[in-house]
């Protein structure tokens, strides 16, 4: 039995819009890693996902790459002269024509994205040349951004990877596609002296051969918005999660808003023994009888709920804590682990209740009360490459346009845009991402599924852009390398009069 309909009841955002005074999601800056140029024979300050030879052969464990950035000081508008030097001298750089816009949205000084002179549009602004965040097999790129005040409006890959997207997107029914222009920038990566061409990818309606790139309207709140990206009615209601280990019959099957995150949360802590191994597993409706129901206040009945899902929640954060939790998050696939594929969404969620009269939940990691921001945050994929996804992501904007335009938010504006995260460093998840926010009270993050997606034989091949053979030096050859970049060292050194 659910609590007595009441209608007094804080709803901490259930349909994805913030609660009273919230604002945008707070920044994340995401660890990242600078690429260094070649220094020994075994790449050991780069190690490549895809290096070949004898030091990575299938016997030896595979070492697997970060994304990393590009610094504002290594894009060039065209190649300069000095490139050769540049080779030697920088692990990675672009290069972008002087035609190549990276369009942002960025807020204005009244704290929204909206254009203050025409509310219909995002306020976009190009960036000339920003730091890159860079896939780890260098088919994709993204401006580096904490989205705080910007937000990127397109990504850039190579045309392999967009036209397996397309057909993973196709395979959800998907409201979107990825366009590619023919903008590029290069890649260049010293180490393999290869070359990586990336087109500038937008988004616009599937099915439509309009072309609105910045200015195309979709769902605004986070929810509606991966209803639109996953092709289902209801991103509450009929996605589904996704585990590592989908034969694990004990992981709920159900839908978003029958309180998975609760049962999966008691799951962990059973499987570190915080919980009971033999507890029954979380019923909201099995909380308090029939008998009580019927004699007990709706407000008694939300709180006796919001106990039993806090004491859970509190075991469940107890479980983070102990040694080896990172197995059991591993096995299952959340958190840290969450891992969708094209067409699919992240979720963060809260664990933790409320009663009817306090809207406050408490980080029991942190200790710290709040009303929270966000109760939930999707983020759909619509690309991936290497260990790598781009997400495309909206959210409720009410608060931020308040100052700007006083009236409800719009159902649907052009304010969506790209972002990168990692699927195989902690660092770089969705979930750490969301974490950083501190909109949520012990959070959960997995992956969920439109079930009803086609099969892959229905789909385009994938056409992956050739990965390049990284050269294999002797030790002479390196010792006679290392002693012409001192010579070169030296001598620009002595030409400025620096030594």
């Amino acid at each position: 039995m659910g609590p007595k309909p009441s209608g007094l009841k804080p709803q901490l955002a259930r349909e994805g819009l913030p609660a009273s005074g919230s604002v945008a999601p707070p920044a994340h800056r995401p660890q990242s890693t600078s690429v260094q140029r070649k220094t020994t024979a075994g790449m050991r300050s780069e190690p490549h996902p895809r290096q070949s030879g004898a030091g990575n052969r299938a016997n030896r464990a595979r070492v697997i790459q970060p994304y990393f950035t590009i610094s504002k000081g290594s894009v060039y508008r065209n190649s300069p002269s000095t490139v050769g030097k540049l080779y030697n001298l920088v692990g990675t750089i672009a290069f972008a024509p002087q035609s190549i816009n990276f369009a942002g949205q960025e807020k204005a000084k009244t704290g929204s994205f909206l254009n203050p002179q025409d509310q219909k549009r995002a306020n976009i602004r190009s960036n000339s040349q920003p730091a890159l965040r860079i896939s780890d097999d260098y088919q994709m790129a993204i401006e580096e951004s904490d989205l705080e005040n910007r937000q990127p409006k397109c990504f850039f890959a190579a045309r392999g990877v967009i036209t397996h997207a397309n057909a993973e997107l196709q395979r959800t029914n998907s409201q979107f596609e990825l366009f590619t222009t023919n903008e590029t920038i290069e890649i260049y990566v010293p180490w393999n002296r290869q070359k990586y061409i990336l087109n500038k990818i937008v988004p616009r309606r599937s099915r439509t051969t309009s072309m609105r790139r910045y200015t195309m309207l979709a769902s605004q709140t986070c929810n509606e918005f991966a209803k639109e990206l996953t092709g289902v009615g209801n991103a509450d209601t009929d996605l589904k999660p996704i585990y590592a280990n989908q034969r694990n019959n004990q992981l709920p099957s159900k839908s978003l808003y029958e309180d998975i995150q609760v049962i999966i949360a008691q799951l962990v802590a059973k499987a570190m023994n915080t919980e009971d191994a033999n507890a029954p597993t979380f019923n909201r409706r099995g909380i308090v009888s029939d008998k009580e129901y019927n004699e007990m206040s709706s407000n008694e009945v939300a709180r006796r709920e919001a106990d039993a899902v806090n004491e859970i929640a509190r075991k469940y954060v107890e479980a983070l804590k102990r040694r080896g939790n990172q197995n059991v998050l591993r096995s299952i696939g959340i958190n840290e682990y969450a891992a969708p594929g094209i067409g699919d969404s992240f979720v963060t969620k809260t664990v933790y209740d409320t009663d009817m009269v306090s809207t406050d939940v408490t980080d029991l990691l942190t200790n710290r009360t709040f009303t929270p921001t966000w109760s939930y945050h999707f983020g759909g994929v619509v690309a991936k490459s290497g260990n790598d996804v781009v997400t495309m992501e909206n959210y409720a904007r009410g608060e931020e346009d308040k100052a700007l335009t006083g009236k409800p938010p719009a159902k649907e504006d052009p304010r969506w845009y790209f972002q990168m995260y990692g699927l195989k460093h902690a660092s770089q998840s969705f979930h750490r991402a969301q974490v950083a926010t501190g909109g949520f009270a012990n959070p959960m993050t997995f992956a969920l599924r439109n079930p009803q997606r086609r099969a892959a034989n229905q789909v385009a091949p994938i056409i992956p852009q050739p990965q390049p053979t990284p050269p294999r030096f002797t030790r002479g050859q390196v010792a006679t390398a290392s002693a012409l970049l001192t010579l070169i060292a030296s001598v620009v050194l002595k030409r400025y009069g620096l030594i």
